[in-house]
């Protein structure tokens, strides 16, 4: 469905529904020679050796917002930093057809979400899916705006202004 930027002012034939974040905030701190050096990542994990000696592990998930009145979802594709046990155990799961009927892991959001300040470090448990998903991102801390709007949806005004953030 057609809808009209409140940015640009234009009017953008398809509905932005998905945010992917290309790596873990703590990784785009630092340079691109650094990242090299530092930094050993696929799609769906990333390693990282941070400025104090520290390895630090995450893998992607989905962070579903439901839109209200809506099938549809707002997804930011994110990061979520694991302990070692968890990364180690993830990567064995990660294509078994049996992993979604495990418990979910705990982890902290990795990403900088736009609109809501002060994602940096909220808890979540990150729940496997069919192989062919990645897994889905549950926050934890009930107090922040987008654990509100995770659990109770939000409207198709607010997730075209997500979009916005995205297209400038």
């Amino acid at each position: 469905m057609p809808w009209t930027c409140t940015v640009c002012g234009e009017l953008h034939d398809e509905q932005l529904r998905d945010i992917r974040a290309g790596l873990p905030d703590p990784v785009f701190e630092i340079d691109e020679v650094e990242r090299r050096e530092r930094v050993d990542s696929d799609t769906d994990w990333c390693r990282f050796v941070d400025q104090n000696g520290a390895l630090r592990l995450y893998v992607r998930g989905v962070l579903h917002l439901p839109i209200k009145r809506s099938d549809d979802d707002f997804r930011f594709g994110v990061w979520i930093e694991v302990g070692e046990a968890d990364f180690y155990r993830l990567g064995d799961l990660w294509h078994d057809e049996d992993g979604m009927a495990t418990r979910p892991f705990f982890g902290w959001l990795a990403n900088k979400l736009n609109l809501y300040p002060g994602t940096l470090g909220l808890p979540v448990a990150l729940q496997l899916r069919d192989v062919h998903r990645l897994p889905a991102v549950i926050l934890l801390d009930a107090e922040h705006p987008i654990v509100v709007d995770q659990r109770r949806g939000i409207d198709e005004e607010q997730a075209n202004r997500l979009a916005e953030t995205v297209l400038h």
